[in-house]
């Protein structure tokens, strides 16, 4: 009784922040889920959830940006079909470092940038569509294998430089379409927990809770603390996978 509370909680918490922002549910909660009901039901019911945030997008639907959109969505396909196949074969430790490192210094360049001059190559890379191919395929292998892909898809997002609303809105539509794909593939393989069900329908008062509350928050931050709040996020997930693997895993 006590491990379905806690469950609970972790979800209404984690799933008001993704709310707020778009995505940041997997990468908060995951690593404490683990911990109560272990990974393959932790992503299965993470998957559940992510899923179901796709009812706000009757709301946001006029805010989306689609320009720039397709080819990083078809990338992100590509990446989800080779993760949910393949990467169960590669060493976990590996991944948590590799993407720990690019979130860290993914957040910190966000975050210390305007102390540095911006090299004009690389500015027209974040134009072109090889950045959204750079974003979309890793963001999609990782979401595919462990749901936790969401920072590189946003910071592709993010590198459209749009308002807060239409920022989120975008967001939203990106991991609607990755957990749509991630449910099919993970469903079709047969790497679906079933015992994740139980563990949602007692966490969905609070998911419904949180998903409001996110909402309301949403509105209330400015468009600077949307942003830093964004790359904090980005920054504390990449810090945690490497305090994870090099503290507490040894």
């Amino acid at each position: 009784m006590i491990t379905t509370l806690l469950v609970a909680i972790i979800v209404g918490l984690s799933y008001a922040v993704q709310s707020t922002f778009g995505f940041g549910a997997g990468l908060i909660s995951l690593p404490f889920l683990t911990l109560l009901i272990g990974a393959k039901a932790s992503i299965s019911m993470n998957l559940i959830f992510q899923t179901m945030t796709g009812f706000l997008l009757f709301s946001v639907w006029k805010d989306i940006s689609f320009k720039k959109l397709p080819l990083f969505l078809f990338s992100v396909f590509v990446g989800i079909v080779c993760g949910v196949l393949f990467l169960n074969h590669v060493s976990d430790s590996t991944l948590e470092v590799l993407l720990g490192c690019y979130l860290v210094f993914y957040a910190g360049k966000q975050m210390l940038g305007h102390r540095f001059p911006k090299h004009a190559a690389y500015t027209n890379f974040k134009q072109g569509p090889l950045y959204a191919i750079a974003c979309g395929f890793p963001g999609g292998l990782i979401s595919g294998a462990f749901g936790t892909g969401g920072p590189m898809l946003v910071s592709y997002v993010k590198s459209m430089n749009l308002p807060k609303i239409n920022m989120r809105a975008t967001i939203l539509l990106v991991m609607f379409y990755c957990n749509v794909f991630r449910v099919w593939m993970a469903w079709k393989t047969g790497q679906f927990d079933e015992t994740a069900v139980t563990y949602a329908l007692y966490a969905l008062p609070l998911f419904i809770g949180g998903i409001f509350c996110g909402s309301i928050i949403s509105r209330i931050l400015t468009e600077a603390q949307f942003k830093n709040s964004i790359n904090g996020i980005i920054l504390l997930a990449g810090c945690s996978l490497l305090i994870k693997h090099f503290i507490f895993d040894k």
